[in-house]
């Protein structure tokens, strides 16, 4: 429920000034409240080491007020005391997980399938 809310509209500017910068302001503050970063941390499912400066996140994040889920490389940051994440990795929605994780559980298959394949190296 919204309540109406008289201003004065200051010396010098007309109504419809005085409209267009309230407008604006609204616009501005919308855009600031979008862009702030979650209140929580992101929610971390797996860390792999990939090795002693790399790791691979598997995690949930709000990014612009939405959940987004995402695979990515995180590197040793300068300070050597936290990992920061890279532009190498994946983000994807809710809706994909499945086929995700269908095409990798045939990817498994396919890679198991090509080791068994393998000649034996002659001793």
């Amino acid at each position: 429920m919204s309540e109406e809310i008289t201003l004065p509209i200051p010396e010098g500017m007309s109504k419809e000034e005085f409209q267009k910068a309230i407008a604006a302001m609204a616009k501005q503050g919308a855009k600031k409240v979008n862009n702030e970063k979650p209140h929580s941390e992101p929610k971390t499912f797996k860390v792999i080491e990939k090795s002693p400066n790399i790791q691979i996140h598997i995690y949930t994040d709000i990014y612009k007020g939405k959940e987004i889920n995402s695979i990515r490389e995180f590197w040793m940051a300068e300070d050597g005391d936290s990992f920061v994440p890279t532009k190498k990795g994946v983000t994807y929605n809710y809706e994909a997980i499945d086929e995700i994780i269908e095409a990798l559980q045939e990817q498994k298959a396919h890679l198991e399938e090509a080791k068994e394949e393998e000649p034996e190296p002659e001793v």
